[in-house]
Parts: C-alpha cells; sequence; structure tokens
C-alpha cells in the first residue's frame, strides 16, 4: 500500500466562540506481490508478472534464499479520497443561571458551553475490498465508502469541581458500504459473499453526570440511546470454493443494526474509605442488542422479489456488576511506590448472551431455521466471572 496525503487545519477564537476546520484529499494505490502463485496461470489483464529470483530477502527451502521468477503481481489504479471536518463551540458563562433554582443540578450552570461538529469523509476501500489476495481477482472500478455525519451537545461543570455533566446527540449516514462475509457450504468448504451498497444511518443520545458526593464517595453515571438501521437492501456476489460467482440481492432494509447493543446505561460509585484505598462497584445494563444478520437467509433474486424484511432475533438484555479494588502501599523506595489491585468481572456470575448470528444454519435448533427467532440463533455466551489480582510499580 502506498498513501499520500495532503491537509490544511485552521483553528479561529473570538471572544467565547472558538472554531476550528480541515480539509484533506489523500490518494491510496494498493499492490499485491505473491511469492506462491505462478501469474502464467492467470489470464485477467491485470495480472503481471515480478522476477523475484535474486531477491535474497525472500527465504527458500533449507537455508536457500530468492523467489519465483514468474510471481504473481497485481497493481491496482490510485484512489483518491477527500474529507471536510469543522466544528464550533459557544461558551455559555453563566447564561444557565437560572437552573440554580434547581436542587442539585443548580451547582452545574456555573461553566457551560455548547458546540457543534460536522464531518464529511470520503474513505478509500480496503486493501480485501480491492484485491482478493486467495483468488487473484481485482476490483477495477471500486466504489469509496461515504459518512456524512454531524453532532451537536452541552457540556457543564461546577466551578469548584465537584459536579460536571455533558449532553449530545449524533446523526451519522455510511453509504456504499463494503463488506466481505465467509460462509460456510454444504461440504463444508467456506464460500465468500462480497456484499456492496450498504447503506447505515446511525443516530443517537448521550449524556453523563459526574458527582463528587463528598470526600469519601464520587458517582457517574451515562446512558446511550441508538437508533441504527440499515436504510436499503443490499447486492451481493456469492463465490463459491471453485471460484464461480453469483449476484444476488439482500433484503435488509429497515433492519436493525446487529451486532452491538443499541442502548446502554452505565453507573459506577467509588468510595476511598482511607488514604490510598478505592474501592469501585460499576453497574452496566445493555439493551437491544440484536443478532448479526445471516446472509444466506435474506438472499432473492430479481425475480423472486425482495421478501419481507423482518428485524434479527433480539438477544435478551442484561445487566453486569464488576468489582475493583486498588491499595497504595504505604512505602516509597527512590519514587517508585507499589500499588496492590483486584478486578472482580462480573461478580454476579451472570448468564447472558453477548454476540448472536440470526437464522444459522448450522447451530438452530431443528426445524426453525429462517424464523428469526432464538431457536434458530447461533449465540456467543459472556464470559463468567474472573477474577485479576496484581500488583504493580508506579514512577
Amino acid at each position: 500500500r502506498r498513501q499520500r496525503q495532503m491537509c490544511i487545519r485552521d483553528r479561529y477564537s473570538l471572544d467565547n466562540i472558538t472554531a476550528y476546520a480541515m480539509a484533506g484529499i489523500t490518494s491510496v494505490k494498493y499492490s499485491h506481490w505473491n511469492h506462491f502463485k505462478d501469474a502464467s496461470n492467470y489470464t485477467a489483464s491485470y495480472v503481471t508478472s515480478k522476477d523475484a529470483s535474486d531477491a535474497e530477502w525472500i527465504e527458500g527451502l533449507g537455508d536457500a534464499s530468492g523467489g519465483h521468477e514468474n510471481d504473481l503481481y497485481i497493481e491496482a489504479d490510485p484512489i483518491a479520497t477527500a474529507q471536510l471536518k469543522a466544528g464550533v463551540l459557544y461558551e455559555l458563562g453563566d447564561a444557565l443561571s437560572f437552573m440554580s433554582a434547581i436542587p442539585v443540578v443548580g451547582k452545574i450552570y456555573e461553566e457551560s458551553n455548547v458546540w457543534f461538529n460536522l464531518g464529511l469523509v470520503d474513505k478509500a476501500p480496503v486493501f480485501d475490498q480491492v484485491i482478493q489476495d486467495w483468488d487473484a481477482k481485482m476490483s477495477t472500478d471500486p466504489i469509496n465508502e461515504k459518512f456524512t455525519a454531524f453532532e451537536f451537545g452541552l457540556n457543564s461543570r461546577s466551578s469548584d469541581g465537584t459536579m460536571a455533566g455533558s449532553i449530545s446527540y449524533y446523526n451519522t449516514n455510511w453509504e456504499d458500504r463494503v463488506s466481505t462475509r465467509t460462509v460456510e457450504n454444504e461440504n463444508g468448504d467456506e464460500d465468500i459473499i462480497y456484499l456492496t451498497g450498504i447503506n447505515q444511518l446511525h443516530t443517537g443520545i448521550e449524556g453523563e453526570v459526574s458527582m463528587q458526593l463528598n470526600e469519601m464517595f464520587r458517582f457517574d453515571f451515562g446512558l446511550g440511546f441508538g437508533h441504527w438501521r440499515y436504510v436499503d437492501n443490499a447486492s451481493g456476489t456469492y463465490r463459491d470454493s471453485e471460484g464461480s460467482d453469483q449476484t444476488y440481492g439482500y433484503a435488509i432494509e429497515d433492519v436493525r443494526v446487529g451486532d452491538a447493543p443499541q442502548i446502554s446505561i452505565i453507573a459506577g460509585l467509588q468510595a476511598a474509605p482511607i488514604d490510598g484505598l478505592i474501592i469501585e462497584a460499576s453497574f452496566r445494563s445493555y439493551l437491544r442488542n440484536y443478532a448479526d444478520w445471516d446472509p444466506t437467509s435474506r438472499e432473492y433474486t430479481s425475480l423472486a422479489g425482495a421478501p419481507a424484511n423482518v428485524n434479527s432475533w433480539r438477544a435478551p438484555d442484561y445487566s453486569i456488576v464488576d468489582l475493583n479494588f486498588s491499595y497504595d502501599v504505604p512505602f516509597e523506595y527512590n519514587g517508585v511506590t507499589p500499588q496492590v489491585y483486584l478486578n472482580i468481572r462480573n461478580a454476579l456470575d451472570e448468564v447472558y448472551v453477548q454476540d448472536a448470528v440470526d437464522n444459522s444454519r448450522y447451530n438452530a435448533y431443528p426445524f426453525r431455521v429462517n424464523d428469526h427467532s432464538a431457536n434458530a440463533a447461533e449465540v456467543y455466551l459472556g464470559m463468567p466471572t474472573s477474577y485479576n489480582l496484581g500488583f504493580k510499580f508506579n514512577f
């Protein structure tokens, strides 16, 4: 991979306003030099050969060095990309002073600001989406992925540092995404699905607050509420283990994006009962965790038409409790201080589904395939209770 980049940045400040902007262009060029394949075995016009017989940096059999005299070599055309990012922040000062009438919350207004960010990104596909090294096939006209994103929010904190909070909204439109998926066929061989034209929309609200209740206790709380979905159906090329291709459509329009919970709630309480000792308990809850969609159960041809776009199976919501302890040993030698720590993950030994695949062809309960139910899903359970006891030196 060879990459050239040019970037322009600027920052502007006036009174309560701070703004920035950045623009850049990038040129990416991929090449593939394979020392284990003979170029004469391939007929594509973009395949050439390289003589590596005198290349001492290539290890051969035994103590021999040097490669093959007719190595497979593929070089793609340069791919141009561009990006533009900008943002502005405005200091509110005491403009939110009216919040002082609200108990507890009133402390936050003392130092506040609002902000807005915008990003337009044209992203080059990764290497495997341009040159497929396993079968020496190259995309002659790869499509760049496009991100259009904006977000805005409010930050506030008290001047004495005992409270801080923020809330923000984000909207990201991800267009022309390319994805490669591997599936196992009935013979146990791996087939490849090369998906194109995947469009996703991610919107959501995130907020957090931190409170130093007193000298001993600190409380933190965070909430993320997202709505992530596929905007359109996708198209893809199904390539079997023998190298033959067939084009399908994939019915995913309005299907929720899977493999990550779309709602998260995190709360933590930290205590420092004595000097050097910190005890922390954290609670994490995850909701709306949809299974990743299975391509083989959503395929359709133009003759058959797109099937109903039903959401993937939604895994059960789950909550995890973690405990953390640390103690700074009251000993110092030449600026080095020791610390003992203990981490307990999933302290209540919760059994939960961390990831899942919808409509699994090989792990579904018999006679329940393609109905987007729990019986048709392939699940990956999360880790049980685990302990981590350690000793480290700070210097």
